[in-house]
């Protein structure tokens, strides 16, 4: 897999195929089920938050910075690549964003390393989508758990207000939301880079 078209703070969207991810998929109407950031070793944050390296995506490790059943953790990019027709990858316009506000975002991101997976939030947001609730609405969620899609829209959103859609509240943002922003342009998509 070529990782040299990847950028620190891109993000991977899911397609994935398990009973969860087509209940997500059914109820978001959407083919995207997870939601990611990707960042590469040498942006890991380590003591206080400072920067190891600056960023040469031709060497070393890209990794997965995700919320799952585990809660937040982070795996090997190759986890998800290995099949890579069930990969999207976006990034955010950087007209929109500065680069020094998406690695504070990403920072913040990783600072919830060890955080639990918000059950709470998931059965909420399924249970608004059962009553037919718009999820424009803020539903109520812990701050202490995260989902996949609110670990990428949470850190944005603290870090400089960057929204994917104006009318979507951030712990409700889905990954097909990310995927639908206009805010964001698609890199790779099922197995071959786009642009």
């Amino acid at each position: 897999m070529d990782t040299s078209k990847l950028r620190n703070g891109d993000i991977l969207l899911w397609d994935g195929d398990g009973f969860v991810s087509k209940v997500i998929k059914y109820i978001t109407d959407s083919l995207w089920s997870h939601a990611a950031w990707i960042i590469h070793e040498q942006m890991v944050t380590v003591h206080n938050g400072c920067i190891t390296a600056q960023i040469t995506p031709q060497t070393g490790t890209w990794f997965v910075l995700e919320a799952d059943w585990m809660g937040v953790v982070m795996r090997p990019l190759e986890y998800y690549f290995d099949r890579p027709n069930q990969v999207a990858v976006v990034r955010i316009n950087q007209e929109l964003i500065s680069k020094a506000n998406l690695q504070g975002a990403v920072e913040k991101a990783q600072e919830k390393l060890g955080k639990q997976y918000d059950f709470k939030l998931l059965l909420g947001l399924g249970w608004d989508w059962l009553w037919g609730r718009k999820r424009s609405k803020r539903t109520a969620n812990t701050r202490s758990a995260y989902i996949c899609s609110e670990l990428v829209a949470r850190p944005l959103h603290g870090q400089c207000f960057f929204m994917f859609h104006d009318d979507i509240a951030v712990s409700n943002i889905a990954p097909a939301d990310i995927r639908t922003s206009k805010k964001v342009d698609l890199v790779f998509d099922r197995g071959r880079w786009v642009g």
